[in-house]
């Protein structure tokens, strides 16, 4: 093998590290806002090429939080099965929608308590819930002594 140029040892160092790490690092070890500086030599071989890698820098974890997603049925298909609910009338129905979408209103006379009930329905198809999330991890590089 011939030998490498620097930036070609330095580059399949990073990569079988980044390789290895994904395997090897467990956030669940790591606290939310611990910082660690890093001074780190990593040596060996690459065939017969010996190598070393210097590593200088601080290894940060973010706090952990909490992420909210939506959990619902889209609402195309929920009006595509109220739609679709009776097949003899779906046609109806789909034509009655578009006219009110038209004419930004009902023709049909809702009341109160039918337009309450609907309510309720939405809300439990529109329900959001916060999921715990982990801190990112991210490392900063030590700048170069001048």
């Amino acid at each position: 093998m011939a030998r490498l140029a620097k930036s070609t040892v330095r580059s399949i160092v990073m990569h079988a590290l980044e390789k290895f790490g994904k395997s090897q690092a467990d956030r669940s070890e790591l606290c939310g806002g611990d910082k660690f500086d890093l001074d780190l030599v990593v040596s060996g071989k690459i065939g017969n090429q010996k190598v070393e890698e210097a590593c200088h820098g601080t290894l940060s974890v973010g706090h952990d939080g909490t992420r909210n997603s939506s959990n619902g049925i889209a609402p195309a298909k929920l009006v595509a099965f109220l739609v679709n609910a009776n097949p003899k009338t779906a046609k109806k129905r789909a034509e009655q929608l578009r006219e009110f979408a038209k004419n930004g209103k009902i023709g049909e006379k809702i009341t109160a308590d039918q337009e309450a009930q609907a309510d309720g329905l939405i809300k439990l198809f529109n329900q959001t819930v916060s999921n715990p999330v982990k801190g990112s991890v991210s490392f900063s590089v030590a700048k170069a002594a001048a």
